[in-house]
């Protein structure tokens, strides 16, 4: 087990590299910002996020196609509350 966290942890490090954190929608100053671009731009980065954590714990013997939708929307979801919590 320990071993698999370790790989886990070592692909998603490796995954997280490419992932552009959108600094100005995170410093935005506005409690309810309504700014579409900053919007878009949390959203494209929990879907990135997201993608990450999915492609790290795929592989033999889970391939994507064994995940059901309603997973990676639940942990869309998380990724996005996280997001929104640090901002």
């Amino acid at each position: 087990m320990a071993t698999q966290v370790y790989r886990y942890r070592n692909c998603l490090s490796q995954a997280l590299r490419g992932v552009i954190v959108p600094s100005e929608a995170i410093t935005c100053g506005s409690v309810n910002c309504s700014d579409e671009n900053h919007i878009r731009a949390i959203n494209v980065y929990a879907d990135h996020v997201t993608e990450a954590c999915i492609a790290a714990g795929v592989g033999p013997p889970f391939p994507r196609s064994a995940i059901p939708k309603a997973v990676i929307q639940g942990l869309r979801g998380i990724v996005l509350d996280i997001v929104s919590y640090c901002v």
